[in-house]
Parts: C-alpha cells; sequence; structure tokens
C-alpha cells in the first residue's frame, strides 16, 4: 500500500510540488516550535531536521540508477533548498542560519543514513537495526528538556596577556572613548559591532552603555538593542563589572552576566592582564553550541583586551 501511494504520489506531483509542500510543512512547525518552550532545545536543532530529512527522503523522486554519492548529493541539495527557504519564511537572519547549517546537515545526514540503511537491508533483523539512528536521535533531543537531562549552562572563559604597561596606564586605557576599530577572527567578524559606545570613565558605579544596530539580512530586517555595564568594583589591581541590561541580538543566544579584570605586576615592569567573561548559554546541545560559544567568548575577551586594555 505503501509503494503503491508512493508511486501515485510521484506520478501525481512534480518534484518541486512535493518540496514545497515540505518547505511550507517545515515553516509552520518551526514556527510553532520556536514559539513554545522548546525554541531553544535540540528538538529544533537536531529531532526536526532529521524529520525534515527522512520527509524529502520519502517525497522526493529516488533515482535508482543513481549512484550512492549521486543519490545522497542530490539529497543535500534537497535538504538545503528546505532550510533556506524556511529560513526566508521564518524571516531568521543570516547568523541563525550560518549556525544552523552545520547541525542541520547533521541531522539530515542521520536521517539519509537511517533511510538507505533500512531501504538497502535484505531481512527484517537488518532492518531493524537501522532504527538504532533515530533512537539516538531522540535520545541525544532530550537534552534540556527537563532539568535531569540539562547540562550546566553558567561558563566562564579567561585570556591572560601580558602586556608592556603598568596597571595604571592600562585602566588609563579603559577610561579613554572606546573604538572597535581593530581587525577580528573570522568567526567575530560576522558579528555587527556597536554603532556607539557611551563610555570614557572608570568610576563606581558608573554604565558604560552600548548600542548595537544587527541586519538580519545585511542591508535590511534592522534589529536595535542596547547593552549596559556597570561597574560595580575598580581597584588599581581589579576591576569588575555587572551587565544590568541586554536587549542586543546577543540576548538572544545567552545572557552574559559581566566581566572581571585582574591587574598583576610583573617584575620587568609589565603586567599580566587576566579578562574573565561570565555568561550563561541558552541554546541546546551543550555539544553544539557550548564549544561553539565558548570560543566565541574566548575570541571576543582577547579582542577586548587588544583594542581596550592594550591600545
Amino acid at each position: 500500500m505503501h509503494k503503491r501511494l508512493k508511486t501515485w504520489l510521484f506520478n501525481a506531483t512534480p518534484f518541486y510540488a512535493r518540496l514545497m509542500f515540505i518547505i511550507g510543512a517545515a515553516a509552520l512547525t518551526m514556527r510553532a516550535m520556536l514559539e513554545s518552550r522548546f525554541g531553544d532545545s535540540v528538538v529544533i536543532y537536531l529531532a526536526i531536521p532529521f524529520v525534515i530529512s527522512i520527509l524529502i527522503h520519502e517525497l522526493t523522486e529516488p533515482r535508482n540508477d543513481q549512484t550512492i554519492a549521486g543519490r545522497f548529493l542530490r539529497h543535500i541539495r534537497s535538504a538545503m533548498i528546505v532550510m533556506l527557504a524556511s529560513s526566508a519564511l521564518l524571516m531568521e537572519g543570516f547568523l541563525c542560519v550560518l549556525f544552523f547549517i552545520p547541525i542541520y546537515l547533521l541531522g539530515a545526514l542521520l536521517a539519509y543514513l537511517f533511510q538507505e540503511w533500512r531501504q538497502q537491508a535484505r531481512d527484517r533483523k537488518s532492518q531493524m537495526k537501522a532504527f538504532a539512528i533515530p533512537a539516538l536521535v531522540a535520545l541525544l533531543s532530550i537534552e534540556g528538556l527537563t532539568a535531569a537531562t540539562t547540562l550546566p549552562r553558567l561558563q566562564t572563559v579567561t585570556v591572560t596577556r601580558d602586556l608592556p604597561a603598568t596597571p595604571a596606564q592600562l585602566q588609563a586605557n579603559m577610561a579613554r572613548p572606546i573604538q572597535f576599530d581593530a581587525s577580528r577572527t573570522w568567526l567575530l567578524s560576522v558579528f555587527p559591532l556597536p554603532v556607539s559606545v557611551d563610555a570614557g570613565t572608570l568610576n563606581v558605579g558608573d554604565t558604560h552603555k552600548l548600542d548595537f544596530i544587527y541586519k538580519r539580512w545585511f542591508f535590511t530586517l534592522a534589529k536595535e538593542g542596547q547593552m549596559h555595564l556597570r561597574l560595580d568594583e575598580v581597584r588599581p589591581d581589579y576591576i569588575h563589572t555587572t551587565v544590568t541590561k541586554n536587549t542586543s541580538y546577543l540576548a538572544g543566544y545567552m545572557d552574559i552576566d559581566g566581566t572581571e579584570v585582574h591587574f598583576h605586576d610583573l617584575a620587568n615592569g609589565s603586567t599580566r592582564v587576566s579578562l574573565t567573561l561570565r555568561y550563561e548559554r541558552h541554546l541546546d546541545p551543550s555539544w553544539y553550541f557550548g564549544p561553539l560559544q565558548s570560543l566565541a567568548m574566548r575570541q571576543s575577551a582577547a579582542y577586548l583586551i587588544d583594542t581596550v586594555i592594550a591600545r
């Protein structure tokens, strides 16, 4: 019955009509999930791509005369069309799409392997073994859904540099107006910089204000936001700040708690500076977004040392 229905579907509707159906279903499902409590969960980032990939495999016309590599490339091409088209319908920004692609392709790959294994199996026992793949996806997808399956979200990163200046000179640099004009790593370069910074002081209780404008598609769909950084403690060897407000694009990915800067005099007249950033990860899975955010925050700390403290 399944094969007859599939054959009728292939004969009655063209390939791109079936692909458009999958795009519409994916966009509607993603919108519903993003507005629910699952909006930051592994269900969004792995389970749904897995299901979408199965639909693509089932509803797009098979090419039995193709090689394994040819079928796989055709499948990945269709999966990318679905992802990009549904992202456009959802008006997701280029940053979301950029960081979604690797884990989305992982879900598509796992679903493709599952379908190929199941269909190429010669007996029922081999077919049942293929279901280890969706079982693995289901197991991975429960992370963050309950307190028991949630891994630690609070994180800190610390970057240490030896700088040829005294602590007083370095703190004087921090009190000057801030210009983020130094070159950045490829990862940091995809994030927009503040368009203005209201700083230039280093007194306890002062608040530095950073204004952001994030254009979701480079030139359009602008999202404005602010980050407020309050100076809670300022000593010759230590500065502690707290983020009191964050409506920038970063707030969707993490809560940034604040910073700690330690200054340690060295024997040669230099200063060892350690900058620590404290933040809470929003997105699951931890094995994907955890290292990615840690790398971005570590590079951000190094950039702040270079452009604000060591200038």
